[in-house]
């Protein structure tokens, strides 16, 4: 009997807030955020990528969309450590490299809170720490696909990149050091 638990696959909620916004990870085939990818309940793929570049080395901790392209040489699987989660948080530990890095999925129910419970937004927090007791660059990248605004695969969404208020559509250098790039 006590087989049965390690033969079972468990999902892991990323962002619930409602039958429109319901992202899940599983841990199927002994499967990893960064593995099985993310799907919408109950199992259509969304594209939702996580990756951490240190010292120039990148490592994806979120998603699968790598495994599509051509082997990139700079490229590599995340190596989880740990996996925990409660009624709001899930978080995920990886080893990416000489730092530790922690994904926390928070979706925010709290009883007590209605405002914050009410707001339909779902987050994602990264951090990380040198496991060397060395200084490292590190640079963090995330984003979705248009599987997660349309079901219709066949469509063509257009996005806007921003670098702060400015346009960049591919067309600037958003890579400074300092940047939030963001799509709309």
């Amino acid at each position: 009997m006590g087989h049965l638990a390690e033969l079972t696959s468990h999902q892991i909620p990323l962002a619930v807030r409602s039958p429109y916004t319901n992202a899940w990870s599983s841990t199927a085939g002994n499967g990893t955020l960064n593995t099985n990818g993310v799907i919408f309940w109950p199992g259509p793929a969304l594209g939702w990528e996580g990756i951490v570049t240190v010292d120039g080395i990148s490592y994806e901790y979120l998603g699968v969309g790598s495994q599509s392209l051509p082997k990139l040489p700079n490229l590599k699987p995340a190596v989880p450590l740990s996996v925990s989660y409660d009624s709001q948080y899930s978080n995920f530990t990886f080893s990416a490299g000489p730092v530790e890095l922690t994904a926390r999925f928070l979706s925010p129910v709290l009883p007590q809170d209605l405002c914050r419970t009410s707001i339909p937004l779902s987050y994602l927090e990264t951090s990380f720490r040198s496991t060397d007791g060395q200084p490292h660059n590190v640079q963090l990248y995330s984003d979705v696909n248009a599987a997660w605004i349309s079901y219709e695969s066949n469509k063509t969404i257009n996005w806007n990149l921003y670098e702060g208020s400015r346009a960049v559509n591919g067309s600037g250098n958003a890579t400074a050091d300092s940047s939030t790039v963001y799509s709309w």
